[in-house]
């Protein structure tokens, strides 16, 4: 229709250019907007004989719709993509200004409270101290035990208890995400999960998709195109074994960001699809498809990544199995389907799990038990491991204005945090603590402190001068249109519904930014206010999986074998130090441990007292299974260790007796440390402040202290080699490391493939405008020529 069009314009050069002009807008462009332009062409020619100057008009015309498609598309996935590769460059560019190198992480944990947003934060922060303060009072009252000294005491506990801190507070690095989606301000579960595990903004209530897909879209689902790949695919592409911890059912909102592909997060069963088309317009669906458009918990056993999940565990038992016992319209057991696999899962509800406040221990699991076997159950790859754990009830005591189980379940997400972070190792893992929402959450007024964060604020209103409570919700079922005189009632109880200020029949989602908490090998690069999409990009970078991989990381990497089985000695780990450092003994640790049975457990964690040669000892958790180093690097440090030993050996010998001295301390050193092996290490700071001592007392003659100066050249040129500054983009000469060094190094190749891909919008906007700009010359001309 376009070619047609463009033949009935008289000027050959118009045709030939308008007809390039078309094709270049047809690659960037929709075809409304192409029609739109033909038809302005069409309607200058019927109009006037003189064609020249509404050429000139539609020509201008066209310029301004090329330029305006120019414009970066937010439904493309690329869009996010190259947002989050420019954030990274600007990291990697301050990163390379100040020549440090980052290990990157091999493992990755990654906490979210469902509705977890800032003030729900500060007020679980208050609730931790206040809580078992809280319950004494109750139970000295209803024992008749309390007297003007216990209220005294336990009021001033009361008043310390806005000191206090969450676990995953004390992060080295804090962040604000913008938690917007791509069709409205305010975003839910499901295409917030979609931005924070697939780096893509998508609209509301689909999963797993792009923004080509609208809800309940379902055709629009079977092009492989709009299905978006996660951060459990790059894991598994990488080998890492994966998982996921919730507390709302496997297929809700949040865990299905991570497998499915649907166009309403509703359709967690077969029921809810058939019940979308009854509803829906039938001739939109006609060729609807179970077998191509799965409801989610299919996705989640029958397709990939799902059925390669190592860990599953929480509730929605109803949505696998049959209506008879559960909600499938199509027959299928899917548990049974589950049995025949011998990956790890768990379903502990029909439902969703219980809120913690309402947990009963004999029946379900707490988050932080779920979670800590299942980084027992992960942590043996020598790849590495993925795990998302959700506290998602947090959500749903929210939307019914409950702010007591909201923030028990907060707490229950900082207890599961606390006890991993003491599980795991802290220098090969990245941890994040966000939120994937907010939610319309309030907490105001000005109460004294130490007053219950529960209770009610010492104020009265200015219209009815009735109290109201510290925490409220602007909309929700909490709504009264007489309110409550909250002196005659208990609003620390559980079952207490917050007031509200609008009536609705759920509470909604916040649109405010979230907060991120993260710690671990590149950490810092989540520091300051950034895009939810960004999330798995930045994960994607510090891991080397992903997207980021072939951008900013060197390939062939081979991990270390990790075996972390003590709690309390977790001790950073730099296996590049290991030819570093003279080791001088080592110290076994004792990996019994009478709450939790472990199975092999052998003298696979060690800890090392190591001298540098300056006097300062370091602890390292010594790991099996190290990295292989290259030939030629092993052949240059042999070179170096028997250069070094002639020098020793020709050095004048005037001096034995203080090396005889030098070797006695060392002794004494390891015998000190064998003593302190069989008094189960109980005071660790005091016994390295005492070696360093010793070290210090000793005062090392000329042939020491040469051979301490060649240990420093050796030390401070491998620095110079490892953290030599690279050239940023234009700099062809990239300084190339050894691939076992540092993984993670800009190459000139891959410099130049992150400048192509964020220069890419340029380019094409460049392209139309001199194009157009050429089209418009020779239409000038051609109508002087006429008009002559």
């Amino acid at each position: 229709m376009f070619m047609t069009i463009v033949f009935y314009i008289p000027s050959s050069n118009l045709q030939l250019l308008l007809m390039i002009i078309i094709v270049v807008n047809y690659s960037y462009s929709n075809s409304s907007q192409i029609l739109f332009m033909a038809v302005i062409m069409m309607m200058t020619k019927n109009k006037n004989k003189n064609y020249c100057h509404h050429y000139l008009m539609a020509i201008l015309m066209l310029f301004s719709i090329s330029i305006a498609r120019c414009d970066p598309d937010p439904s493309d996935n690329k869009f996010w993509q190259n947002m989050a590769i420019k954030r990274i460059l600007q990291y990697e560019s301050k990163r390379m200004t100040k020549m440090y190198e980052k290990e990157m992480a091999k493992n990755v944990i990654i906490f979210i409270g469902d509705g977890m947003g800032i003030s729900t934060v500060t007020a679980t922060r208050i609730l931790k101290n206040q809580l078992p303060i809280l319950k004494k009072i109750q139970e000295k009252q209803n024992s008749d035990e309390m007297n003007d000294e216990n209220m005294t005491e336990l009021w001033k506990k009361l008043q310390q208890s806005e000191d206090g801190s969450l676990s995953f507070e004390s992060f080295e690095t804090v962040a604000l995400v913008k938690t917007y989606i791509l069709d409205s301000q305010v975003g839910d579960s499901g295409a917030c999960a979609t931005a924070m595990m697939s780096g893509v903004k998508s609209n509301f209530e689909t999963v797993g998709v792009s923004g080509k897909v609208k809800l309940n879209d379902c055709l629009a689902t079977m092009d492989p195109m709009v299905r978006v790949s996660s951060i459990i695919d790059w894991a598994q592409q990488q080998g890492k074994s994966t998982g996921f911890v919730t507390t709302t059912r496997v297929t809700h909102a949040t865990p299905a960001a991570l497998y499915a592909h649907s166009a309403s997060r509703y359709w967690e069963s077969d029921d809810r699809m058939i019940m979308m088309m009854k509803t829906v317009n039938r001739s939109e669906h006609n060729e609807w498809n179970s077998e191509f458009c799965k409801d989610i918990a299919r996705q989640l056993i029958e397709d990939e990544p799902g059925k390669n999940l190592n860990v599953i565990m929480g509730g929605g038992k109803r949505n696998l199995i049959p209506k008879n016992d559960g909600q499938r319209q199509d027959g299928r057991n899917l548990i049974d389907v589950w049995l025949d696999d011998k990956k790890q899962r768990g379903i502990f509800a029909d439902n969703h799990m219980s809120h913690e406040a309402d947990r009963n221990d004999t029946i379900e699991p707490s988050l932080a038990l779920m979670s800590l076997k299942a980084i027992e159950i992960l942590k043996h790859n020598p790849q590495g491991f993925l795990l998302i754990i959700e506290s998602g009830r947090i959500d749903h005591a929210h939307h019914l204005n409950n702010a007591y189980r909201a923030l028990t379940d907060t707490l229950a997400l900082d207890d599961a945090v606390e006890h991993v972070v003491q599980k795991i190792n802290k220098s090969n893992t990245l941890i994040l603590v966000t939120a994937d929402h907010s939610h319309v959450f309030t907490f105001g007024g000005f109460p004294a402190r130490g007053n219950p964060i529960l209770g009610i604020d010492d104020q009265t209103s200015d219209s009815d001068k009735l109290a109201y409570t510290t925490l409220m919700y602007t909309n929700g079922p909490g709504y009264r249109k007489l309110r409550e005189n909250l002196t005659e009632i208990n609003t620390i109880d559980r079952d207490y519904i917050q007031q509200t200020a609008i009536p609705k029949r759920w509470e909604t989602h916040g649109g405010e930014d979230v907060p991120l908490y993260a710690s671990g090998p590149s950490s810092e690069i989540f520091a300051g206010i950034m895009d939810q999409t960004f999330i798995p990009y930045g994960i994607s970078y510090a891991t080397c999986m992903g997207p980021m991989e072939p951008l900013f990381c060197k390939k062939n990497l081979n991990f270390p074998i990790y075996h972390n089985h003590n709690h309390e000695l977790n001790h950073n780990y730099n296996d590049d130090d290991d030819d570093k450092h003279q080791l001088r003994s080592i110290l076994i640790v004792n990996n019994n441990d009478n709450n939790e049975q472990k199975s092999n457990v052998d003298i696979n964690n060690v800890v090392v007292v190591v001298d540098d040669g300056d006097g300062d000892d370091d602890w390292h958790q010594n790991q099996p299974n190290q990295r292989h180093q290259n030939q030629h690097r092993q052949q240059q440090q042999q070179q170096q260790q028997k250069q070094q030993q002639q020098q020793i050996e020709n050095h004048d010998h005037r001096h034995s007796h203080n090396e005889s001295m030098f070797s006695t301390t060392i002794s004494s050193m390891t015998k000190s440390m064998d003593n302190f092996s069989n008094n189960h290490m109980d005071n660790v700071n005091d016994f390295v402040v005492d070696m360093k001592k010793k070290i210090d007392k000793t005062k090392l003659q000329p042939k020491q202290q040469q051979r301490q100066h060649q240990q420093q050249q050796q030390r401070r040129q491998q620095q110079q080699r490892r953290r030599r500054p690279i050239k940023f983009l234009n700099d062809k000469n990239i300084e190339k490391n050894d691939d076992n060094h540092h993984p993670r190094i800009l190459t000139s190749s891959s410099s130049s493939t992150a400048t192509t891909t964020t220069t890419t919008l340029k380019s094409e906007k460049n392209l139309r405008i001199i194009i157009i700009i050429i089209m418009m010359v020779l239409a000038m001309i051609q109508c002087n020529n006429k008009s002559l």
